[in-house]
């Protein structure tokens, strides 16, 4: 069975990552676990921080994945990954990233942009439709806006896996890090599932933002209280957080890091538990799903 990791597969997601997250200023969340059709959920920011809105994007790296013609390029795909598209929660954008002729282009999954064929199915990407173009941003987020119009609930349902994960007794980890001189807030985060001991990394992303960090783990887990995690903290807690943060400062905060690297760079490790409004949402799948 062929590996499903390449390395231009990886420049594709590079890309475009380093697009949604420096020039819309957006969340990108890869999705590390095997998917069958989406390679990550990038979330609109505001003025205001994440918006609960969000959209699924597949990205196809290279020409050798298109047929060009003059003014676009046609992706072919098979009855499952329409299906799969078509039913998915979430909008989803198709992303093409032709590193040799240094384009990225997309577009939005619908019945208007998808055509059936003889052998299944089409998608037309316009080389206009780039993500490099002034509007692109605007006309994104008009789509997802559109399309989402309860962001907190599509957020509920995208995380209710892990609300399960926790209920059945298993524990989650956040990591991430936090430049503490800098104006704007920068920081790479792991979703780490535990379970007998073994650590599986679900989700990974990066992120810009100008309030703290406790609001920021607000923000993206609505359903779960977060603390330092007690267990690893003991174990790995390093007198480097004391250049930094005073014993003081560490008592009057919930979160604070076990690390600090080169007095600049904390690093965190927060634990999740479910909180009122987790259990009240699983108590609520559950009576929809029965």
């Amino acid at each position: 069975m062929a590996s499903r990791y390449t390395t231009i597969e990886r420049v594709g997601v590079n890309a475009i990552e380093a697009i949604f997250l420096n020039e819309f200023k957006w969340i990108f969340r890869e999705q590390p676990i095997v998917d069958m059709g989406i390679d990550a959920h990038v979330e609109v920011v505001d003025e205001q921080g994440p918006t609960g809105k969000l959209l699924g994007v597949q990205i196809k790296t290279g020409a050798s994945h298109f047929h060009e013609t003059p003014n676009a390029f046609t992706y072919y795909l098979d009855e499952t990954h329409y299906r799969y598209w078509m039913n998915h929660s979430l909008p989803v954008l198709l992303i093409g990233h032709l590193p040799e002729q240094n384009l990225s282009i997309w577009q939005y999954i619908d019945q208007q942009s998808v055509a059936q064929t003889k052998k299944g199915w089409k998608v037309t990407l316009p080389k206009t439709n780039s993500l490099a173009d002034t509007q692109a941003r605007y006309r994104i987020e008009k789509i997802v806006v559109a399309k989402t119009p309860n962001g907190k609930l599509t957020k509920l349902l995208l995380d209710r896996e892990l609300m399960k994960f926790l209920h059945e007794g298993n524990k989650i980890n956040i990591h991430t890090e936090e430049w503490h001189n800098k104006s704007l807030g920068r920081g790479p985060f792991k979703v780490l599932l535990i379970k007998d001991g073994a650590e599986d990394v679900v989700r990974e992303w990066k992120a810009y933002y100008t309030y703290p960090l406790e609001e920021l783990i607000a923000r993206a887990f609505p359903w779960a209280d977060a603390e330092n995690d007690p267990e690893f903290y003991t174990e790995n807690f390093d007198d480097s957080v004391f250049a930094v943060y005073s014993q003081g400062w560490l008592d009057s905060h919930r979160l604070y890091p076990y690390e600090v690297y080169s007095g600049e760079v904390g690093a965190y490790r927060i634990n999740l538990t479910l909180n009122k409004t987790g259990r009240a949402f699983l108590d609520l799948s559950d009576y929809f799903d029965s």
